[in-house]
Order: C-alpha cells, then structure tokens, then sequence
C-alpha cells in the first residue's frame, strides 16, 4: 500500500505511470547533466585556445557560474603551469 492507502498492484495502470514518470524524470536528469558536462567542456577548450582572456564575443554568451568557473580553471592552470616551469 501506498501513502494514500491504495495497493499499486491491484492497479497496473497507476504502477505503469509511475513507472514512465520516474523513468522520464531520469532520463531529463541524464540530458541536464550531460549539457552542462558540454558546456564545461566548451569553457575549458576556450581557455585554452584563446588563453586568459575571454573574448567580448564570448562573455556575453556565458553565464557568471561558467565565467567564474573560467577564472578558476585559469588560476588553476596557471599555477599548475608556474609550477612546472620550476622544476
């Protein structure tokens, strides 16, 4: 029995539902998550096709978490690249 005092097997038809529901809710997570993968990427290879600098063209494009994220990644690489340099 459910919360609402209803036995899901007696109803296949609810159960089913239930079970498309939950199923679509896992698949918009998965494609949520798999464009914001995308979109990190793509922040990524920015940094390290145009350096530092986003470009003007860029900036507006991005969202301040993306951008945010850009300047972390950058002071991230540099200091990992800083590093190299003096070994």
């Amino acid at each position: 029995m459910d919360a609402q005092g209803l036995n899901l097997q007696d109803d296949p038809d609810r159960m089913m539902e239930i079970l498309v529901y939950h199923q679509s809710l896992l698949r918009n997570k998965r494609c949520v998550l798999a464009y914001l993968q995308h979109r990190l990427d793509k922040v990524t290879s920015i940094r390290w096709e145009l350096g530092s600098v986003i470009g003007e063209h860029l900036d507006p494009k991005l969202s301040a978490h993306e951008r945010q994220y850009f300047k972390d990644y950058d002071g991230l690489l540099n200091e990992y690249m800083s590093e190299l340099g003096d070994l």
